[in-house]
């Protein structure tokens, strides 16, 4: 990997319909800039919603990118602030190494 990119990983948080506008501003307060916000609804059975924390059937989903260095720093901010945990959602990631192109890349670390 290009010494001069840090590692970027994408984050899933899937929460309550009704802590959307929280979670959107807890980013944007953190500088978790580049984020996406969609609505939408559990399909899965009670007893998979209640070992996922999943609570409500209407929920949340927001997906971004964020430096690999700064993940646990967002997680801790969720759970701090009650969006995820404690029957609240959750949140996981995933390395983001294999986008072919590093000026893709690039652009994604100066937009965040």
């Amino acid at each position: 990997m290009n010494t001069d990119v840090k590692p970027l990983k994408l984050v899933t948080v899937i929460t309550d319909r009704t802590k959307d506008k929280k979670l959107v501003q807890l980013l944007n307060d953190n500088k978790f800039l580049l984020h996406s916000a969609f609505l939408g609804r559990g399909t899965a059975p009670d007893e998979i919603s209640s070992m996922l924390s999943l609570g409500e059937r209407e929920k949340a989903v927001v997906v971004l990118v964020a430096d690999s260095d700064r993940v646990k720093e967002l997680f801790g901010l969720l759970k701090a602030e009650s969006v995820v945990g404690g029957g609240g959602g959750l949140a996981f990631s995933v390395p983001l190494n294999s986008v072919s192109n590093m000026e893709v890349v690039k652009l994604i670390q100066n937009l965040n």
